[in-house]
């Protein structure tokens, strides 16, 4: 099991490896214009994947692999660190369930 596998960025700014169960990962980011009250646009970006081209919630049946976190963690990394606009950005992660999700970010923040 690897601890970080090969990724590469796509023409499309999408990121894609495989691991080595042989499943294909794709990680990609889209934007958001959020407008305030004081009319200033601020940009959401979106962070979406999907398991050899499907984006089902179904549980995924295959051993853990840490490799696939960790390939996750590098490509957010990597993005950000590439993204000069992001200095006043907001990252939002799709977590299922979000409502879960959603509260225990609050609770640690």
């Amino acid at each position: 099991m690897s601890l970080l596998y090969s990724f590469e960025t796509n023409e499309d700014g999408s990121y894609s490896f495989t691991s080595d169960q042989g499943n294909s990962f794709l990680i990609y980011f889209s934007e958001s214009p959020m407008p305030d009250d004081e009319g200033n646009t601020h940009i959401i970006y979106n962070l979406g994947f999907s398991r050899d081209g499907d984006h089902s919630c179904i549980p995924f049946s295959s051993k853990y692999d840490e490799g696939i976190r960790r390939t996750n963690a590098t490509i957010v990394e990597d993005f950000t660190e590439n993204q000069k606009k992001l200095e006043n950005s907001y990252l939002r992660l799709y977590i299922r369930p979000p409502l879960k999700h959603r509260s225990s970010c609050n609770k640690s923040w």
